[in-house]
């Protein structure tokens, strides 16, 4: 009996384990079941928040854009017209004739670059009247190794080095001539002008004959060494800009400029002159007296007025390049003189 009631006992807590495993288990299920429409409500929430929060930003976000292009057209507005009161008050000051002038008679810094340029890109000659652009260049050349731009930025230091290297420093001053030479802002040039430029741009410091390295023989200081030819050409070229008063070197720089090249004289024509006097002293101590040395001494005169006729030639020639016709007309009407008598 009493084993019995143990049994009975057991499955009574057993009966009890059960329930309470089933009643756990419902409540788990009604806590979850609670959780996940709690889930639910609290996400429709923020959703709901989300969607408020959006409408709230579109909202601004509009507003500020609005606001944004609103200023800036304002500051468009402004700058534009600041640009016609400068541009009116620049035409009101500037010669109107004067900007025709340019606009017929004058070339930029730039078109002359870009002509060096596409010439040597293409080989194509320059033609200073004609107005050409970047994309126009741009089109005719292969753009390899770097667009035009980058080229001509490249093409404005090799100028700038160049021109200082054959103009040199300004007289009396630190100022490189490329500096004198835009100091004024843009830069117009003359036909005449971009001739010069092209002479020492189109020349190799490398060159194989050292009588056409006009960049070579002055940084080396044996421009002696230059054909007459080229010393010719960079005399006009430079004068040439003694004449375009909008690059604003004056005669006496070029000339001050010309001395540190070549000298006031050359040594060479002092020496033949000297020679030649010699010479001259030397026969004359001789004496004349049969009809064959007077036969010589008339040859020998004759010789003589036609290397003086030659020598005017020469000097009519160099003297024009230094525009002192005075000066030319004086050493002509000595020598007539001399002639005469």
């Amino acid at each position: 009996m009493g084993r019995l009631t143990k049994e009975m006992k057991k499955a009574e807590l057993m009966e009890q384990l059960t329930e309470a495993n089933e009643t756990y288990l419902e409540k788990i299920s009604q806590h979850m079941e609670c959780q996940y429409r709690e889930m639910q409500r609290v996400e429709r929430r923020i959703e709901r928040k989300k969607k408020l929060i959006d409408k709230k930003y579109i909202v601004s976000i509009k507003k500020l854009e609005k606001e944004r292009k609103e200023k800036l057209e304002k500051i468009v507005g402004r700058y534009r017209r600041i640009g016609e009161k400068v541009r009116e008050a620049t035409i009101d000051k500037v010669d109107l004739a004067e900007i025709e002038n340019i606009e017929k008679g004058y070339i930029t810094l730039r078109q002359f670059l870009l002509n060096i340029l596409r010439e040597r890109e293409t080989g194509k000659l320059p033609n200073w009247k004609e107005r050409i652009t970047e994309r126009s260049v741009e089109s005719e050349i292969s753009t390899d190794g770097g667009a035009v731009v980058s080229k001509l930025r490249a093409l404005q230091y090799e100028f700038t080095s160049k021109f200082n290297i054959v103009m040199g420093q300004m007289p009396d001053s630190d100022v490189s001539a490329y500096s004198y030479l835009s100091r004024g802002g843009y830069i117009y040039l003359t036909e005449q002008n971009c001739e010069f430029f092209k002479l020492f741009m189109g020349n190799d410091e490398d060159c194989e004959h050292i009588e056409y390295d006009i960049i070579g023989c002055i940084k080396s200081k044996k421009v002696e060494e230059l054909d007459e030819r080229v010393k010719d050409q960079i005399k006009e070229g430079m004068y040439s800009l003694a004449n375009n008063p909008r690059t604003k070197f004056e005669e006496s720089i070029i000339e001050n400029r010309l001395t540190e090249l070549f000298g006031t004289g050359s040594g060479k024509t002092e020496e033949a002159l000297q020679s030649l006097i010699t010479m001259v002293n030397e026969m004359q101590s001789l004496q004349c007296t049969s009809e064959g040395q007077r036969v010589i001494f008339e040859m020998v005169t004759k010789a003589l007025d036609k290397c003086r006729d030659k020598v005017t030639e020469e000097y009519r020639t160099y003297m024009s390049l230094y525009r002192d016709e005075e000066a030319v007309e004086g050493f002509l009407k000595s020598l007539e003189n001399k002639k005469s008598k």
